[in-house]
């Protein structure tokens, strides 16, 4: 044992533990420090974390556990492909630890996730600093934390898919420098490949840097042929082609993820954002400066600056890289560069624009920083290892203008710079480091001096983490453990008992939203759903028919009989919510007070129709109610529109404070006196014992607040409340809708006054049978298959489904291959003539077959290149030994 030990000791790389295990233990204590279970009640779960990944972390776990499909998955609204979701959030090898933790601890999990993440960034780092600058260990292990610390890390972290960059991006910078020196192009392909994998967003990012990246090192280190060892005529050329050619090799062998990514965007993402490419700068550059002090957190909004902080140490260290002597003059001048390059590309817009794929950043500006830091620290350590070399009037000079600038800072109060958790603490590190940074120049205490400038070290980024994470739960409030767990609990049972008891294919929903992303977390198939790799169609289609649905999400809020019933939702659970005559008891959580209720009207989510549904453009209408009723009647092929939903017509609007215009095809309706309180009523006679919904069309919505016979019914026009709105039951056959205006003016469509409806129960059973009859029987389902059978009348040449129209979907009637078409702007439908046939479904999209294919031509490319190096290096060896034999 004592043998081994002392290997240990002696291993080249035995630093990189502590390396690791430092920052991972300081940023463990911070999260004990803000009581993260099991330390209290906490959980590392905020922002997009707790809104979207945790969910899709749960249903990478069924995927590994219970075999699912990574390609394709039914609890994204309606289903759609997942492979995106997957390259966009999940793709880390560190993902994949989910499996080892039951289900009730994933948020667990991710703790070890985000541990395990940040300690590699220290490792990383440390082996870069190992292999390019000559220090001791314990002063890259300093470095190391400061890096695997940094603001960009603490802040950003819980976008934890993003943290695989900041871990790859040393190695793949020592890769790039030696493929530029040697040639040795292995560890490059194979880290950027993974950087690539990991998450194809800031792999992009890493390709930008990589291309300015080669030019800086090439022009910076090219003084006495230090970048040609084997000296190569024309080795610029030489290295520019084997860097383009490399790079193409890494991107090929990530091609089986990229191809289909690419395909996802094509369903929304690239028209998601309206950029401006007008070139702005985006802020002052004291603003910027001011993002390095400690304690420096402003936000993470859209108004956010860049997250630059890697300590104070390295903003004294950073300017005294320029005072090397043994630094060439070439080298400050292109590391200057860098620095410029790299901050104008925050500064400038269209520059930033491009970095982030030119779409604007929905929040966490700037999420290429982390390249600016590593850049940093790395000219610190070489600051530091030249530290005998630096006249130490520069060192003082240099923490002199700091603490004016500081002050500077101070004095313009900028709203993220706290006098007492920023300014005195950046004030008071800097005549410490100082010190400390001037013992270390004269031999003072030794080794000793290098230990108190790692104690402070490991203070300072644990105390400025701290700060952060306490700053980031202030701005957007860390979730949490009970408020994920408990609601898992509470809603697994009913859905667990339902799955048990009807292992059939259907869709199922639920009333009340802990988060969009919910079905993921259940298994089931559902309507809700958040992502950025978004499906526009989909998302408004969903809105179209009544359901809350827009932007990059959409929730099952607004649904009813009719809709419910066209897209196949057989179970709904209620949490006491008042439910529809028209749904049946199935089950009840008593414990949880939770109901499940079955619609007996449910379609499949395929059925047979009439050919008008082909035609039907859902654009000619202006509500839900008029879109629905216009869908079953090109369904059944109706030549008159068969009235599901039936107007409740109302009289003239009373006005309270308000006076009327028009504009723009809409009535607007304005406060006389914006002191006073501002309605709309609607006056309304329908049958007692009625339900009633409602929905306001507008193309400027202003949100009011809504009430029926003087009880609320919340609100309109409010993002999840803009979707038809059920009103409820009313004993009294006389309702007052009204509109309370909450913003300074109301805006309703005129083209269409269908606002008041409810639903003929006559004609919904029996529109809603007759679809049945060519319901799609599905006998055998799987995330990527359906096979089964189907009957379609003579009137009837369409097979409609509720799938999002994807071209990954092959479709076979009686085992020939059909051409699918699609309808309504978003679902897929195929041809099919009347009687009876099998029909089987299959995914399989065209770009993941495509991209595994590029991906065994990138593995034959890389294992080629490997033959052809040690045929060379073989030919270099001769060549060597020849040379030197003729000159002795």
């Amino acid at each position: 044992m004592k043998k081994i030990w002392t290997k240990i000791k002696e291993w080249e790389y035995s630093f990189l533990a502590l390396a690791f295990l430092i920052p991972l233990a300081l940023l463990w204590l911070i999260f004990i420090s803000i009581e993260v279970y099991p330390f209290g009640e906490n959980s590392v779960l905020v922002l997009d974390l707790n809104g979207q990944y945790v969910y899709y972390f749960e249903a990478l776990r069924d995927i590994v556990t219970d075999g699912e499909s990574l390609l394709y998955s039914w609890g994204r609204a309606l289903g759609g492909e997942f492979l995106g979701i997957f390259a966009y959030y999940l793709s880390s090898p560190f993902s994949f630890i989910v499996a080892l933790y039951p289900k009730g601890m994933i948020t667990e999990a991710l703790l070890t996730i985000v541990l395990l993440k940040v300690g590699c960034c220290g490792a990383t780092v440390a082996f870069y600093l190992h292999k390019r600058v000559n220090i001791g260990n314990t002063k890259k292990i300093i470095f190391s934390v400061l890096y695997a610390l940094s603001a960009y890390v603490v802040v950003f972290g819980h976008n934890v898919m993003w943290l695989d960059a900041v871990i790859w991006l040393p190695v793949i910078t020592y890769a790039l420098e030696e493929l530029i020196r040697k040639g040795r192009f292995k560890l490059f392909i194979v880290s950027l490949a993974m950087a690539v994998m990991a998450n194809f967003y800031i792999g992009y990012m890493i390709c930008i840097y990589v291309v300015i990246y080669f030019f800086y090192w090439y022009f910076a280190h090219n003084e006495n042929g230090e970048n040609n060892f084997w000296g190569e005529r024309a080795h610029f050329f030489k290295a520019l082609g084997r860097t383009a050619v490399y790079s193409l090799i890494a991107v090929a062998i990530a091609a089986w993820i990229i191809l289909p990514t690419w395909y996802s965007l094509k369903f929304g993402k690239t028209t998601f954002s309206d950029p401006s490419y007008e070139f702005t700068q985006k802020f002052d550059f004291l603003a910027l400066i001011s993002k390095f002090l400690y304690g420096s957190y402003d936000t993470v909004r859209p108004e956010g600056l860049p997250q630059v902080y890697c300590g104070i140490l390295t903003l004294i260290l950073a300017p005294l890289y320029f005072f090397a002597k043994k630094i060439s003059v070439r080298e400050k001048i292109l590391s200057a560069v860098m620095i410029i390059v790299l901050v104008l590309s925050f500064n400038g817009s269209i520059i930033d624009l491009f970095w982030h794929g030119m779409q604007q950043p929905n929040w966490l500006n700037y999420r290429y920083s982390f390249m600016l830091i590593f850049f940093l620290i790395v000219l610190s350590c070489k600051a530091l290892a030249a530290i005998e070399q630096i006249d130490f009037k520069w060192v003082a000079v240099i923490g002199f203008i700091w603490c004016f600038v500081i002050m500077m800072i101070q004095a313009i109060d900028y709203e993220h710079i706290d006098d007492i958790t920023s300014i005195w603490p950046s004030l008071v590190l800097i005549p410490i480091f100082l010190i400390i940074i001037y013992s270390i120049k004269h031999g003072w205490l030794g080794h000793g001096a290098v230990l108190i400038l790692a104690v402070v070290i490991f203070v300072e980024t644990f105390t400025a983490g701290l700060l952060n994470v306490n700053a980031l739960d202030e701005d957007v409030v860390i979730s949490t453990r009970t408020s994920y767990v408990s609601y898992m609990e509470k809603y697994s049972p009913i859905f667990n008992e339902i799955q048990d008891a009807d292992d059939s294919f259907y869709r199922m929903e639920k009333t009340d939203h802990r988060k969009t992303n919910d079905p993921f977390a259940f298994n089931i198939k559902g309507l809700s759903n958040s992502t950025s790799t978004l499906n526009a169609a989909q998302i408004d289609f969903l809105y179209k028919l009544g359901y809350s649905s827009k932007s990059h999400w959409s929730k099952y809020l607004g649904g009813n009989p009719v809709s419910d019933s066209l897209l196949g939702l057989k179970y709904i659970v209620y949490n006491d919510r008042d439910v529809n005559d028209l749904y049946e008891l199935y089950t009840a959580d008593e414990s949880n007070g939770l109901e499940a209720y079955l619609n007996p009207y449910a379609l499949s989510v395929a059925y047979a129709s009439n050919s008008a549904i082909c035609d039907l453009d859902l654009t000619e209408y202006h509500t839900p109610f008029e879109r629905l009723n216009a869908m079953i009647t090109a369904l059944l092929g109706e030549s008159e529109t068969v009235e599901v939903f039936k107007k409740v017509p109302f009289g003239e609007e009373d006005f309270e404070n308000l006076e009327r215009s028009y504009i723009a095809g809409h009535a607007k309706f304005a406060p006389v006196n914006s002191a006073e309180t501002s309605r709309v009523v609607y006056n309304l006679e329908l049958k007692a014992g009625t339900r009633l919904f409602c929905f306001f069309p507008s193309e400027y919505p202003r949100e009011v607040s809504l009430s029926a016979n003087g009880a609320s019914k919340g609100s309109f026009f409010e993002n999840e409340t803009d979707r038809i709105i059920d009103l409820g039951e009313f004993s009294d056959d006389k309702v007052a809708v009204s509109l309370l205006l909450e913003d300074d003016n109301l805006y309703i469509s005129e083209k269409s006054d269908f606002y008041f409806a409810y639903i003929d129960e006559e004609v919904f059973k029996d529109a809603l049978t007759r679809l049945a009859k060519g319901n799609f029987e599905i006998t055998e389902h799987s995330d990527t298959r359906l096979y089964g059978t189907v009957n379609v009348a003579e009137d009837q040449s369409v097979l409609f489904t509720t799938i999002p129209y994807d071209e990954g979907w092959n479709v076979y009637i009686d085992g020939e291959k059909t051409e699918i078409i699609k309808t309504v702007d978003s679902m897929m439908s195929v041809e099919i003539a009347p009687g009876e046939h099998t029909v089987e479904l299959k995914y399989l999209s065209d770009s993941f077959v495509y991209g595994c294919v590029i991906t065994a031509v990138g593995i034959v490319g890389f294992t080629g290149a490997i033959l052809l190096e040690r045929y060379l290096d073989k030919r270099r060896k001769t060549k060597w030994i020849e040379q030197n034999k003729m000159s002795s």
